[in-house]
């Protein structure tokens, strides 16, 4: 008998397409626990916990077993599902690919792993069609409302990934309506409201994302008193933040420069139309990056230092912390990090007062990436693991990534080539799942200077070579810029990118 079991949405249990009763929702609860975890010993008083949680009744353990032994009748007349009792716990022995959970997870992990487009679009168009619903549907303990959770953030993030691939095949007129209510459902995610702010911009609609804006801020100002104004502006700053850094951060992994710079101007007309100062702030702000980029330094730093004065007057600390840490990357980009340290440190004391960790973990690796450039590399090594445990706690993979690449280069810088060249493929790595073209590229170009430096020059060569073809898969041309990065014997320095 071939078994199909679904919680990826309304629960259901089936042998050879015929539906199982498998009882009230307890029994459902135990099932879906031992499922989760197939084919691997659950103890009996963790599956008690994942069951009832702190309302477990007095014989828990013998209703627990009742439940058990109702299971194995219903599945009782197939071989392909059997639950058995073993030194470690319970064990639930099937085959993973009859559980839409399990087989959703390989194919997203397939997806991050393949390295053609259409390959990744068609095992993310799979797994993603495996969900008709909210997981484990109808069933409420805080075990399995946590594990929904990990599931609901893994849903996305696949969502995400093909939105990305979409979006770069030029797919952004099909995608508008999904990532809208995509965007509508999470609001606060940053890479989401990055790829509608792109649809909108290329699809001619950027007006509609101007509207949602004064629309969240007009609802905010009706349902708050004159007294609280400046809460007001500080809370009317966050869309502004979320967006802004979204659509940079989008355009950036891409190199999409030039359309960064052209949606900021068209982003900073808008904003003074509307005479909104926030939104002035984070648009100016935004078109000082793009300054950066092109090396337009002294532009840039005019800009900003007008953004930090309006965030000072808003009494915006993360406005002001983002400000000083434009101000450091257009002074690291210049080569001059005394200066960017300056910036960076005075952005992590801004983060830290306002409670802002995502923050904080991307200032340290800033301080620690400017600490190496000015050759106090075991500083360095103390502020970037400090960084890359926050980063971990966050579940920040692209801050993680940058800040493996700033180990890789301070173990580098202390001949450390061994630990150098497994922090740079950790960060590559990460880049590439990440979608980040450009920094996994200028990763890669690293570890060839490290595999040079330790005098492994068929490594060096590989690695260089893999960096200019993922230069040659960027579709812009502003991204041939990199390969700058890949001379035959480049110098030890090298821009600082990560900061």
């Amino acid at each position: 008998m071939v078994a199909r079991f679904q919680l990826l949405g309304a629960m259901e249990a089936r042998l050879d397409g015929r539906l199982v009763e498998v009882g009230h929702m307890r029994r459902w609860c135990v099932l879906a626990a031992l499922l989760i975890d197939a084919n691997r010993a659950v103890p009996p008083d963790q599956l008690v916990d994942r069951v009832w949680g702190e309302r477990a009744p007095q014989r828990a353990r013998d209703t627990l077993y009742g439940y058990l032994s109702r299971l194995r009748r219903a599945f009782g007349t197939t071989a392909e599902v059997a639950i058995l009792r073993q030194p470690g716990g319970y064990v639930l022995e099937v085959d993973p690919e009859t559980v839409d959970v399990h087989r959703f997870q390989r194919l997203t992990a397939a997806a991050r792993a393949a390295a053609d487009g259409d390959a990744v679009m068609a095992l993310l168009d799979e797994a993603l069609a495996l969900w008709r619903g909210e997981a484990f549907a109808a069933l409420d303990t805080p075990w399995l409302n946590a594990a929904r959770a990990g599931l609901d953030r893994a849903r996305l993030a696949a969502e995400l990934d093909r939105n990305d691939l979409a979006l770069h095949r030029g797919r952004h007129a099909e995608l508008l309506t999904a990532v809208a209510a995509a965007a509508a459902a999470h609001p606060l995610d940053e890479r989401l409201a990055g790829q509608l702010m792109l649809a909108l911009y290329r699809s001619g609609r950027q007006g509609d994302h101007a509207g949602r804006r004064r629309a969240r801020r007009d609802r905010r100002g009706r349902r708050r008193p004159p007294a609280g104004a400046g809460l007001v502006h500080r809370r009317t700053c966050r869309p502004g933040r979320r967006g802004g850094a979204a659509l940079a951060t989008f355009l950036d992994r891409r190199a999409h420069w030039g359309d960064r710079a052209t949606t900021h101007a068209a982003a900073l007309a808008a904003a003074g139309r509307l005479t909104d100062p926030c939104a002035q702030a984070y648009a100016h702000r935004g078109l000082a990056l793009a300054d950066t980029w092109f090396g337009r330094y002294e532009e840039a730093r005019t800009r900003l230092r007008y953004v930090l004065d309006l965030f000072r007057e808003l009494g915006d600390l993360t406005g002001q912390a983002d400000s000083h840490r434009s101000l450091a990357r257009s002074y690291a980009r210049q080569g001059r990090p005394d200066q960017a340290l300056a910036h960076d440190q005075r952005a992590l004391d801004l983060y830290r007062r306002a409670g802002h960790r995502p923050g904080q973990a991307t200032a340290l690796n800033a301080v620690g990436w400017h600490h190496a450039h000015l050759g106090e590399h075991q500083l360095a090594l103390t502020y970037c693991r400090q960084a890359l445990a926050l980063h971990q706690q966050l579940g920040d993979r692209h801050g993680a990534a940058l800040t493996w690449d700033s180990l890789g280069y301070a173990h580098q810088h202390l001949r450390r080539y061994a630990q150098a060249t497994d922090c740079y493929r950790r960060a590559a790595e990460l880049f590439g799942q990440l979608g980040d073209g450009y920094q996994e590229a200028v990763t890669l170009a690293n570890l060839g200077d490290a595999h040079h430096a330790a005098g492994e020059p068929d490594q060096a060569r590989a690695a260089w070579q893999q960096a200019d073809r993922v230069l040659d898969q960027l579709d812009r041309p502003d991204a041939r810029l990199g390969a700058r990065l890949r001379p035959p014997h480049r110098p030890p320095d090298r821009p600082a990118v990560a900061a």
